[in-house]
């Protein structure tokens, strides 16, 4: 019974030794030594050590789930990154270039043909790399080039689809063929009109010319012959007048004028 309470005395004694010694090690008070103190430190030390080993895996973890769902890292995780995982790091930086130039092809193709066509060579270019990559990673890259492509797709959804630009294409040509259809006919109707009037000009002057004729030569029958030369002279003089003035120099007298003559 006395040497059972001695030993637990012992103990008791011995752990608040250790824990005296530790709080002043921590307070900085006193450092620890001898054999009780590196004790302690080689008791406590590798505990703190496997805490922080699991704080980082735990992050590093985290990190790597929000890659997964297509997040961007912000400055903090990608500092942790470098310090605590610098390979992982470097692809981290890779795969933002990666996705930042994808999602800018997606945006300036100019048809939704055009960027099914880039998707298809995207995924023919992760599946051929899929083999040398780690599992994990190509599983990232995956959910990044996904979020790249949702990025995307206001700006592809105001693309239009190639049929439809022949669509269109094809509709401007046959309007273009309407318009010039209906002005050559507007042309051809205009002509025709201005040769209409031209001949209906025509033959109104031929028929004030021939009434004109007709009533000169009525009123010379009827005139005494011997007026007969001096109107034939006016007629004359009249008839030369006319044609000057219509343009019609060089005609042939009226029949009158010749009877006159062969009269005289």
């Amino acid at each position: 019974m006395g040497m059972e309470m001695m030993g637990n005395l012992n103990q008791q004694a011995k752990m608040a030794k250790m824990q005296q010694a530790w709080d002043m090690k921590k307070s900085g008070t006193l450092p620890i030594m001898g054999k009780t103190g590196t004790s302690v430190f080689k008791t406590l030390a590798p505990e703190k050590k496997k805490t922080s080993d699991a704080e980082v895996k735990k992050r590093i973890s985290k990190i790597k789930t929000k890659l997964k769902s297509g997040a961007k890292l912000g400055a903090a995780d990608k500092a942790f990154l470098r310090k605590h995982a610098p390979e992982l790091y470097r692809k981290v930086l890779a795969l933002e270039k990666e996705r930042e130039a994808y999602e800018e092809r997606l945006k300036e193709c100019k048809t939704r043909d055009e960027v099914e066509e880039a998707k298809l060579q995207k995924k023919g270019e992760m599946s051929s790399t899929m083999k040398d990559t780690d599992p994990e990673f190509a599983m990232i890259r995956m959910a990044q080039m996904t979020a790249a492509e949702s990025e995307a797709a206001p700006s592809v959804k105001q693309k239009p689809w190639r049929y439809e630009i022949e669509q269109e294409e094809q509709q401007e040509k046959s309007e273009a063929v309407e318009r010039l259809t209906e002005k050559e006919l507007e042309n051809r109707r205009q002509e025709k009109s201005r040769e209409e009037g031209q001949w209906a000009g025509r033959e109104e002057e031929a028929f004030s010319d021939e009434r004109f004729k007709d009533m000169h030569i009525a009123a010379i029958r009827m005139m005494p012959y011997s007026e007969l030369s001096d109107a034939a002279a006016d007629y004359t003089k009249g008839q030369a007048a006319y044609q000057a003035s219509a343009g019609m120099e060089g005609a042939e007298l009226p029949e009158a004028e010749t009877k006159k003559e062969k009269r005289g």
